[in-house]
């Protein structure tokens, strides 16, 4: 097996079935395996998934009772897991380019080097797509730790990573808000990451979405219990330390309000570095 491709879901019986029948028709020459957690949904996501299981066996379902929560949720699903490669789509978002697992599989075949691949992605609002995404990168680029320790600027959906790399979801992170955040960091205090061009993935933005129905202080909120976890959980160097303390500087001043003569330097290096990022991406 090649790639695992691991889809949790909760009461997404709307979105599910484009969200797998885009899996479905990726065009590829080997083996993958679809692997469906569904997290004691209360609506009719279970049919939906059951329906396109019964077409194509590739399409795994396993149902936890009771609710897991997300991190447990995708935990479980990697014990299933066989592939080389694993990426990670929630139900009610999809890819929207059928090369991409191609393309994401032949960058990590032909660098060895590097423990995942990632690429560009557009919001879907509605049944439009708009290109509202943080930051697109047009060239293929090489991602390091201090790219994502300013702020993470990418998407779960279009991450493709060496299984080995992270096996499982480490118990320090178990209960953090944040799933793909912690992963992206972990992966990069390893090794080096590559940014390929393409547009992969469509982002689903909607009233129940998991992170997007929720309002800005308190993604920022998350973000921070999540970057204190990983400060204190992964063997990080000075430098890499020092990065993600500024975009906690960042945080603290725009959401807490927490003004201090630390804070103020760490906005400093912060907006500097932020900048420089951009042009180093984009360029």
């Amino acid at each position: 097996m090649l790639v695992s491709i691991l889809v949790p879901t909760y009461k997404q019986e709307k979105f599910i079935a484009q969200c797998l029948n885009n899996i479905l028709s990726q065009k590829v020459d080997f083996e993958i395996e679809v692997l469906v957690g569904d997290d004691c949904s209360p609506d009719g996501t279970v049919g939906v998934i059951e329906a396109l299981a019964e077409r194509d066996s590739r399409i795994k379902l396993y149902q936890w009772r009771p609710n897991e929560g997300g991190l447990r949720n995708i935990d479980r699903l990697l014990e299933y897991a066989t592939g080389k490669y694993v990426t990670i789509i929630e139900g009610d978002d999809c890819w929207i380019d059928q090369t991409h697992l191609a393309k994401s599989v032949i960058a990590l075949e032909e660098n060895p080097e590097i423990l995942f691949t990632t690429a560009n992605y557009s919001h879907l609002i509605g049944e439009k797509l708009q290109l509202k995404q943080k930051l697109r990168v047009h060239n293929q680029k090489m991602l390091r730790f201090w790219h994502l320790a300013l702020g993470n600027f990418l998407q779960m959906g279009t991450i493709v990573y060496r299984r080995g790399c992270y096996p499982r979801v480490p118990n320090y992170f178990m209960d953090l808000p944040l799933g793909d955040y912690p992963l992206v960091l972990t992966l990069l205090s390893k090794g080096r990451g590559l940014y390929l061009s393409h547009m992969a993935m469509a982002y689903r933005v909607h009233a129940e979405g998991v992170w997007s129905g929720q309002p800005q202080n308190l993604q920022a909120e998350k973000t921070l219990i999540t970057l204190d976890r990983v400060l204190n959980s992964l063997k990080l160097g000075l430098c890499n330390k020092l990065i993600l303390n500024c975009y906690i500087s960042r945080l603290e001043i725009q959401f807490r309000s927490s003004k201090n003569i630390e804070n103020f330097f760490g906005i400093i290096i912060f907006s500097f570095l932020y900048n420089y990022r951009k042009y180093n991406l984009t360029a």
